[in-house]
């Protein structure tokens, strides 16, 4: 039996209406579709945080998404961002009208473009919930492509610092603009410090550390006395033998000055000591 080729490890259930079961960790909402467009029904993937998101399929096209308040192209680029959850296909499901008019190849680079500028966003430490506030706009040729004139008005009627998701879903609500298109804006406008991140507003809360009763110190212990190492026997092999040495610590006292000696005068011996005369025969 050859092994299941899909890096999910989907599980083929005998349920009609659940037919595929999975963890989004194993795989992703490309390959998912991929696998699952020839057929017909509903993703539906769940995040631990208890958000569900769902994307309609229907022989070859992607017809709708939903999750939370966004719907169709938005909603279906929210969703590529997850990569954490629990997913099953159903397949007897009522259908929704198509909202979604992309092919499904230009919506997955679509899809990856999105997922590429989120985690691009790491550069200015920035998620969805962080907040920023605008602080002016200067036109440029260069990004008139990328910041439409209703982006611009959109932006402009922001009032105060904005968590970005809602910054994005706000500008995203202009007519002819999308979600990608906001996200797309917001880093031009970060590189060009038009808006930026309310560092003000992310400072962590202090914490406060209660301060514990102090203690009555501990009593020091008396060092003991250290026992003085004798020497060993010089039959222990490998071990030297540990001498000790006794250290005088009495003053010694100082030598005395020499005495005179006294003077003896000798008396002196002539040079020559006169012969004794001869004696008479």
């Amino acid at each position: 039996m050859n092994p299941d080729p899909n890096p999910a490890k989907l599980n083929t259930m005998s349920s009609e209406a659940a037919a595929i079961t999975g963890r989004l960790e194993e795989t992703s909402l490309f390959d998912l579709c991929h696998l699952l467009l020839p057929r017909r029904g509903c993703l539906i993937i769940e995040r631990p945080e208890a958000l569900r998101g769902k994307v309609w399929l229907s022989t070859g096209s992607v017809l709708d998404a939903q999750v939370r308040t966004l719907v169709g192209y938005d909603a279906f680029m929210e969703i590529a961002r997850w990569h954490v959850g629990k997913f099953q296909f159903l397949t007897r499901v009522e259908m929704p009208q198509p909202a979604i008019e992309s092919a499904y190849s230009k919506l997955s680079l679509d899809a990856a473009l999105y997922v590429d500028l989120w985690n691009n966003l790491s550069v200015w430490n920035i998620s969805d919930q962080t907040p920023i506030s605008r602080h002016g706009y200067r036109a440029s040729k260069e990004h008139e492509v990328f910041i439409t004139q209703d982006v611009v008005n959109a932006w402009n009627a922001l009032h105060g610092p904005m968590p970005v998701g809602a910054v994005l879903t706000e500008v995203a609500g202009y007519e002819g603009s999308t979600r990608l298109d906001a996200l797309n804006a917001l880093h031009h406008l970060l590189s060009l410090g038009v808006v930026r991140p309310e560092v003000s507003l992310l400072k962590p809360t202090p914490r406060v550390v209660t301060a514990t009763p102090a203690s009555a110190p501990a009593a020091v212990p008396t060092p003991t006395a250290r026992p003085t190492a004798r020497p060993t026997s010089p039959s222990a092999p490998g071990v030297p033998p540990v001498l000790t040495a006794t250290v005088a610590l009495t003053k010694t006292p100082p030598p005395a000055p020499p005495s005179n000696p006294a003077v003896k005068i000798a008396t002196p011996r002539p040079l020559h000591s006169p012969q004794p005369p001869p004696s008479p025969a």
